[in-house]
Order: structure tokens, then sequence, then C-alpha cells
């Protein structure tokens, strides 16, 4: 923890940014789930149909705290999608191509800073 605690702070200097990112303890899916059901809004990275791509769920989103989940090689289970959705995550993908988890977090972070801070 105070390895990624580090690179936070050092990330955030490098950045320029204005406030530092909180680094929280690991928690299993279910609390992670109540956590970020306080966001404003909360995205699932989703491989094949039937998601819009991201540009198109963000249009005409106001500012405000994103909950991204981007999940795990072959993505998320049925039941971990069903209670997502059933806390209103919206599914989107990233096109076409098959993304490492690693990438598609980078990526969409990227398209979300992109579209909600210009």
């Amino acid at each position: 923890m105070e390895r990624l605690k580090r690179a936070a702070i050092e990330a955030m200097k490098q950045s320029l940014g204005a406030y530092l990112p909180y680094v929280r303890d690991p928690v299993g899916f279910d609390e992670a789930v109540d956590i970020t059901g306080d966001f404003d809004f909360m995205l699932i990275a989703r491989e094949g149909e039937g998601a819009e791509p991201l540009d198109q769920v963000l249009g005409g989103v106001e500012k405000g705290r994103v909950a991204l989940w981007v999940g795990p090689a072959g993505g998320f289970t049925d039941d971990e999608m069903t209670m997502l959705a059933e806390r209103g995550a919206i599914a989107f993908t990233l096109g076409p191509r098959r993304l490492k988890s690693e990438t598609a977090a980078i990526a969409s972070l990227a398209i979300i800073q992109h579209i909600l801070l210009s």
C-alpha cells in the first residue's frame, strides 16, 4: 500500500494535479460495488455487442465523480454485470479490438478526462 500511495503522490506531482487521489486498501467485489454506489456515474468497460461507444455514453453528461469498472481478462461474470447494472452502471465499448485490462483502463480514463474536462 505504501508503494501505491507513493506512486499516487508522484503521479500528482508529475501531472501538476490539483489534488491527491485517495488510495484505499483492497476490498472485495461486493464492497467495491457499495463504495462506488455514491458516485455520479458508474461505467463498465465491456467487449462485444450490447454496449455503445464511450463517447456516446458520455454525450451530454455533466462533470461529476465517475466510477470506472474494467474487468479482469475474460470480463466480468454475468452475476457481476447484473449487480453493477442494478446499481445504475452503464456498459460501454472502446471499439472492436480486444484490449488488455490495463490498456482498457488507461484508454477509458483518457477518453473520460478529455470529454468531461474539456
